[in-house]
């Protein structure tokens, strides 16, 4: 696992992580996918949208429901609605859980032909 699996002990490593986990299972492993991206391979592009990018683009209310998908996607993971609300020390268990979503949906695509 490389750098997904070194522990996270701060908001630069949690930046880090969410890109190499990015690559790993957006870029790379859901182009492959043809349609069937698992929830976590969503989640991982989701959080680094978060982390990225400038969604106050478009409507209030669009921009909102936005900020809200990303919040929930977090909170999912970490209990906080941004990582700029998690103690140094609770990365490390949203990295656990980032990564127990994403093992649990490669052994469902392990037995399931795509």
């Amino acid at each position: 696992m490389g750098a997904l699996g070194k522990p996270i002990k701060s908001l630069n490593d949690y930046k880090n992580f969410v890109d190499h986990a990015y690559f790993l299972f957006r870029e790379s492993l859901a182009q492959r996918l043809a349609g069937k991206m698992p929830k976590s391979f969503q989640d991982v592009n989701d959080l680094r949208t978060m982390l990225q990018h400038d969604v106050d683009h478009g409507k209030p209310g669009e921009v909102a429901k936005k900020r809200k998908g990303l919040a929930d996607t977090f909170r999912s993971y970490s209990g906080a609605g941004s990582p700029d609300a998690v103690a140094p020390a609770d990365f490390t268990l949203v990295q656990v859980n980032i990564l127990g979503a994403l093992l649990s949906d490669l052994n469902v695509l392990e037995k399931s032909p795509l």
